[in-house]
């Protein structure tokens, strides 16, 4: 008896300890899925306290996932012998390193995480893994991810005993485990990322790989063009020299055409721009500017660069942009947009831009739409905010969005009645004055922008310049979208004007602008006018740039030249190709459906109604040859011509 009772005295302790190792084992397992999802809390927990329904049953369903994918990782990783054990150790580390370092520091830049939104047109396969983001955003975070994952996986090793016949089956759950990670429909239409961070970015890297191997079987063509990451070649420092010291402020509206804005100042101001009317009287108007697109992406494009969108791959990607010249010239440099860049990769236009201060739409909102992007008040909000932290001179983009479709309205400020609620019921009228009264609440926007500004010192020396980066269309054309679709005039032809206190511009600089009121002015004359408001466009460290760009300062006569129209690009394509040609008021249109090209005078034919036929715009049609380099009906999409606009250049980077 006696022996009895000290045996079991003994394995007191031992029993005691054998639950405390098996306690501590199964912590460590859950571990991962503990820093995990905490980490998630952390970043955006009151969005997280407010899903409900459907929205929490996918975040729940997909963070259970993580815990189990994880374990089940590490129980493998644990084992005592065998390639397995050395397998699960790897893929753990690789994974969950990665998967945090990026959508760390993915949501460190954008405030959301990835999915596949910002991936999904991605060309280079090994970019992507890291978000496509810069390397020492991501590097810092992935050297702590792959050092927590090995602690994980050295505390497995010292808690964890597997047993035999889970030994046999772990790797066959923690493949199906992995398989179902990267298999879970987590991305879009899945509403306001409600997915673990982790399995969100299993998912866009497993579509995107997908479609990679997709577009290596033969016969198979490419998936739309879209942007990629630039590789800007780098400016030199130089000295700009503008006539005084000044700042200049680009205010850029989305999808706004020229017959519903007050180009230049009127005392009664009937259409939707109201506001910014009232409080720039003495502003310099442009009353014949065309973009050189209607789409977004290739106008930014053209205005941010200067350079012809029908240039060759490298061009397009290597190109600075006005930021970058204004950076090496002295100028502290920001930009604020309302626009989701998280749609078709367009964050990678700006992703590289040094900037003192920027905002896009998902820092502003989270939940921002798509389309329509945040609220362009809130974005007014943050670019006043931040404007005290730029040092004069500055260079700031404020880039609005909210006119595009669906578009943001509010019933309370919709001066134009009768009207729709929404983007949808009854055209015609209805359909115009839903978008006027659009265009007229973010003109509302904008106007509080510019009465703020100009109450400060700072607005004392501030240029602002007022544009568009394209129009919109009724249907004039039988336009199938609203802008991309068409070159037609409705598509393209956009609002300016060019707006500063007294003795900010030279007398030189007055008179040129207003002697080119009523110039056939395009977006290259844009980037160009933008260059010699900040003292760039003459500077003998430009002069190397200068050459490559198109354009005119819209002080100095404008000189007509051929002119590429085009939505489709290197940097962006539309999913039925159009393009065109113009020189001064003559313009070239095509379309993928016809047969050849139709000829306008816009200046006598503003409708574009009456084709003068190919035949008499000879010389524009062999100047629109030699640019596109098939006739209109041959040309098909630009993933069929891999050296369309080049002159004997390498095809773009694959994988």
């Amino acid at each position: 008896m006696g022996q009895v009772a000290q045996d079991n005295t003994r394995s007191a302790p031992r029993v005691h300890g054998l639950r405390t190792r098996r306690l501590l084992a199964a912590f460590v397992l859950l571990l991962p899925g503990l820093c995990a999802t905490a980490a998630d809390w952390f970043r955006r927990g009151r969005l997280l306290s407010s899903f409900a329904g459907g929205e929490r049953f996918a975040y729940l369903a997909t963070v259970l996932g993580s815990f189990a994918l994880w374990a089940l990782l590490l129980y493998v990783a644990a084992g005592r012998r065998g390639p397995m054990r050395h397998a699960g150790a790897v893929v753990f580390v690789v994974l969950f390193a990665f998967s945090f370092a990026v959508q760390q520091a993915f949501f460190g830049l954008y405030s959301v995480y990835i999915n596949i939104d910002p991936l999904v047109f991605g060309d280079d396969f090994p970019r992507a893994i890291l978000g496509v983001l810069p390397v020492d955003l991501v590097l810092p975070r992935l050297a702590f991810g792959i050092g927590l994952a090995l602690a994980l996986v050295w505390a497995a090793r010292r808690t964890l005993r597997p047993r035999r016949r889970l030994r046999q089956l772990a790797p066959l759950l923690a493949a199906a485990a992995v398989v179902a990670a990267f298999a879970a429909p987590v991305s879009p239409p899945v509403p306001r990322q409600a997915a673990a961070p982790e399995v969100m970015y299993f998912h866009a890297l497993a579509v995107l790989g997908n479609d990679r191997l997709i577009r290596l079987r033969p016969g198979v063509r490419p998936q739309i063009v879209r942007l990629q990451r630039r590789r800007p070649e780098p400016v030199p420092a130089f000295e700009a020299r503008p006539p005084s010291k000044r700042n200049v402020l680009l205010l850029l509206q989305e999808a706004q055409r020229a017959d519903v804005t007050c180009i230049g100042y009127e005392s009664d101001c009937r259409l939707a721009t109201r506001a910014t009317n009232r409080l720039t009287p003495t502003r310099l108007p442009f009353f014949q500017v065309r973009a050189a697109t209607s789409s977004t992406a290739v106008a930014v494009a053209v205005l941010w660069s200067g350079i012809d969108p029908t240039e060759t791959y490298e061009r397009m990607y290597s190109a600075p942009l006005i930021w970058e010249y204004a950076r090496a010239a002295g100028y502290d440099t920001a930009y604020w947009t309302s626009q989701n860049l998280m749609f078709g990769n367009a964050r990678l236009m700006v992703q590289d831009v040094p900037l003192t201060a920027r905002a896009v739409g998902t820092n502003i909102d989270p939940q921002a739409d798509i389309l329509t992007g945040a609220d362009d008040d809130k974005l007014v909000e943050r670019a006043l905010a931040d404007l005290p932290k730029l040092a004069e001179p500055f260079f700031a983009v404020v880039h609005f969005s909210n006119i595009h479709r669906p578009r943001v309205v509010d019933q309370a400020r919709a001066p134009f009645q009768p009207t729709n609620l929404s983007d949808t019921g009854p055209g015609g009228i209805h359909r115009r004055n839903h978008y006027k009264n659009s265009v007229y609440l973010s003109d509302l926007a904008a106007a509080h922008f510019i009465e703020q500004l100009r109450a400060t010192d700072v607005g004392k020396r501030t240029v602002l310049f007022y544009t568009s980066d394209h129009g919109e269309a009724y249907g004039e054309h039988k336009n199938e979208n609203d802008h991309s679709s068409t070159v037609y005039e409705e598509e393209i032809r956009i609002p300016q004007w060019i707006d500063a206190p007294d003795g900010v511009l030279s007398a030189d600089e007055i008179a040129g602008y207003q002697r080119n009121g009523d110039a056939l002015i395009s977006q290259y004359d844009q980037a160009a006018t933008l260059l010699d408001l900040l003292g760039i466009w003459d500077a003998p460290g430009f002069a190397e740039f200068r050459p490559r760009m198109l354009g005119t300062p819209a002080a100095r006569p404008i000189k007509w030249r051929p002119l590429p129209l085009t939505n489709v690009s290197w940097v962006w394509e539309y999913h039925r190709p159009n393009w065109g040609m113009m020189y001064g008021p003559v313009k070239l249109v095509a379309q993928l459906e016809d047969p050849a090209y139709k000829c306008f005078n816009v200046l006598m034919d503003p409708g574009e109604k009456v084709d003068l036929g190919a035949d008499k715009c000879v010389d524009l049609v062999a100047d629109a040859d030699r640019t596109f380099g098939m006739l209109p009906k041959d040309m098909r999409r630009l993933r069929d011509r891999p050296d369309w606009g080049r002159a004997g250049g390498r095809a773009p980077p694959t994988p």
